[in-house]
């Protein structure tokens, strides 16, 4: 690593980034958070993530974060007494009330 003019102890490494020391370990390892950039979401997709973010009480940013984390981690596993409390929450006692929460859904589209 070497110091970058004008930058005088901030190191660079060989790609020619700019280290900022606050993301040095003690360790050693060079841990940097990334900023993602999406370009060219259409409309109807950027409006469906705004409903989805309100509908989880998020800002835009943590429902991105959120659907990251879950294609990352997959879905929470929930024990059985979890998973049916949730069900239940939805408002589905019995398989005929599910089918028609699933048609209501798919027609509302």
């Amino acid at each position: 690593m070497a110091d970058v003019p004008g930058r005088r102890g901030f190191p660079q490494v060989a790609s020619g980034a700019i280290i900022d020391p606050y993301w040095i370990p003690i360790c050693g390892e060079v841990t940097v958070p990334v900023n993602l950039s999406i370009k060219n979401v259409p409309d109807e997709w950027a409006d469906r993530l705004r409903e989805r973010a309100t509908e989880s009480h998020r800002s835009l940013q943590g429902e991105l974060m959120a659907i990251l984390e879950e294609a990352i981690h997959g879905p929470p596993n929930l024990s059985p007494q979890e998973a049916l409390a949730t069900v239940r929450n939805w408002g589905i006692e019995t398989p005929a009330t599910a089918a028609d929460t699933l048609r209501a859904e798919r027609d509302a589209r």
